[in-house]
Order: C-alpha cells, then structure tokens, then sequence
C-alpha cells in the first residue's frame, strides 16, 4: 500500500493526477495516519525547481486529506 501511495504521490507532484487519483490519494492518507504525516514532510520539505503543482494545490490536498472522511 505505502508504495502505491508515494506513486499517487508522485503522479500528484508531477501535475498527472487525474482527480479520480487526487482523490483515491486523499482517500489513502485519511485511512493511513502514519502515511499521511509522511506525505506531508515530504511535500513541505520538496523544493522542486520546476514545481507542476503550486503550495496552495500541496496545502489543499493536505488539508483533505487531515478532514478525511468528512
């Protein structure tokens, strides 16, 4: 599982997710604290010289993800 989520990851970053992904990705976060605390290191901690995604995007799919399942 935590392999598929880091390549929902990077699909996310590279700007290739689809929604339906973004969402499955929010979707497994939610349901995977310990996943989720590492996405979100991992994301705020990525300088990508050429980001597809912009913070606002990062923060958003972050905080989704911390509501989940509301």
């Amino acid at each position: 599982m935590e392999e598929y989520i880091w390549f929902l990851v990077e699909l996310f970053i590279s700007g290739k997710a689809t929604e339906a992904e973004a969402s499955e990705l929010v979707y497994l976060l939610g349901m995977h604290p310990d996943s989720l605390y590492a996405v979100k290191e991992f994301l705020n901690e990525y300088n990508d010289p050429d980001p597809q995604v912009t913070s606002s995007q990062k923060q958003a799919l972050l905080n989704r993800a911390e509501k989940y399942p509301s």
